[in-house]
């Protein structure tokens, strides 16, 4: 058993010892468990995934499975989703209460999904004509080291009601930057249908 192997490394060293590990457990014959909660660290050493969430362990599945449907909002945020609010399900589309929105899933969507779960580099700049495409505030922007984080409010969302978080390169949003509103827009087959956990 591992549990959180590498978490008190800086990122170099933590570059290292994993390409040492990986490779002496590749000629390790049994079974590892190895505890994270970095998707990266998953994705490159483990073939399979088990979430614990409030010490219950939900079904095992691949890493694939994980990021394409995760099933839950606790394995979606374990795989890095950080866009979620309340839905309802609306035959092939979803409601978004807090949002004051209804997306199109192109799909039927289950009737025990409770969450939309929506991968923030998924949220882009909407073109004409654009299904699921709403305006937004522009609530905040954050210069990360890469891109940038653009927090946004859709226009008929509740005041209490989550930002929406859309990553994309800089210079993406410098083509943007100083507006006070933009239209973004979320492919239908990239929303997240979860479970609460």
């Amino acid at each position: 058993m591992l549990d959180e192997p590498f978490s008190a490394l800086d990122s170099y060293l933590k570059y290292q010892l994993e390409l040492e590990l990986s490779e002496t457990l590749s000629a390790f014959p049994g079974t590892v468990l190895w505890v994270t909660h970095d998707r990266g660290e998953a994705w490159r050493n483990c073939r399979r995934v088990c979430v614990m969430d409030g010490g219950k362990a939900q079904p095992v599945q691949t890493l694939e499975a994980l990021f394409q449907a995760p099933g839950t909002e606790s394995a979606a945020r374990l795989s890095g989703c950080k866009n979620f609010a309340a839905a309802k399900p609306w035959g092939e589309s979803v409601l978004l209460p807090e949002w004051g929105l209804t997306l199109a899933c192109r799909r039927t969507v289950p009737p025990e999904t409770a969450v939309a779960g929506i991968r923030s580099h998924q949220v882009h700049f909407a073109v004409q004509g654009e299904e699921n495409a709403f305006f937004c505030g522009v609530a905040k922007v954050i210069d990360d080291v890469f891109g940038s984080i653009v927090l946004l409010r859709p226009v008929n969302a509740a005041q209490d009601a989550p930002l929406l978080r859309m990553e994309l390169d800089k210079a993406a949003w410098a083509a943007h930057d100083g507006e006070k509103t933009v239209t973004v827009a979320v492919r239908p087959d990239d929303i997240l249908l979860l479970q609460k956990s």
